[in-house]
């Protein structure tokens, strides 16, 4: 099999897939994150990596819709016990998020019901034959790894203070 005996199927979803990889990921490199406040940086990042993150999310969910909605219900009826039980216990967090305030709640449930799409969407990654889900796969690691490195490399660069003026001269 070459590459053009491939269904479009195979190619709309892990195009989408590698998409929603590097638009979850490479707009955040724009966000001059401090690496001692990591944890913060992620919870308060702006208004265009939250935008860029809700669109790489949806192409995904939409390309799998499309591709797979003949297919979803042996999808579901694939997944073992185990993957079950964590649907239901995601589904069950919905009661979880009536303890706090309106928008809170809201806000709770928009991301359980996220949670949820993720999952299920995520599920039909492993329906693709061995080789396209390997391909797929690969792909999807290169571009959160280079992600990383990228976002690394200016906290890298820098010299820690003092540093220069460690080593004493021998004049």
């Amino acid at each position: 099999m070459n590459r053009y005996d491939r269904p479009i199927r195979v190619v709309a979803i892990s195009a989408a897939f590698w998409a929603w990889c590097g638009l979850v990921s490479f707009p955040m490199i724009v966000e001059n994150v401090d690496l001692a406040n990591l944890a913060h940086a992620f919870i308060s990042t702006s208004t265009t990596v939250v935008i860029c993150q809700a669109v790489g999310l949806a192409l995904f969910v939409a390309t799998v819709a499309i591709c797979c909605f003949d297919r979803f219900g042996t999808i579901i009826a694939r997944l073992n016990l185990v993957q079950i039980a964590i649907l239901l216990i995601i589904s069950l967090s919905f009661l979880l998020q009536l303890h706090d305030g309106e928008l809170a709640a809201l806000t709770g449930m928009m991301y359980t019901a996220l949670i949820l799409a993720m999952a299920l969407t995520l599920s039909a990654l492993w329906t693709l034959a061995p080789a396209d889900l390997e391909r797929c796969l690969n792909v999807g690691s290169v571009i959160l790894c280079l992600f990383g490195i990228r976002f690394l490399l200016p906290h890298l660069s820098h010299e820690e203070p003092g540093e220069a003026e460690a080593e004493p001269s021998r004049d």
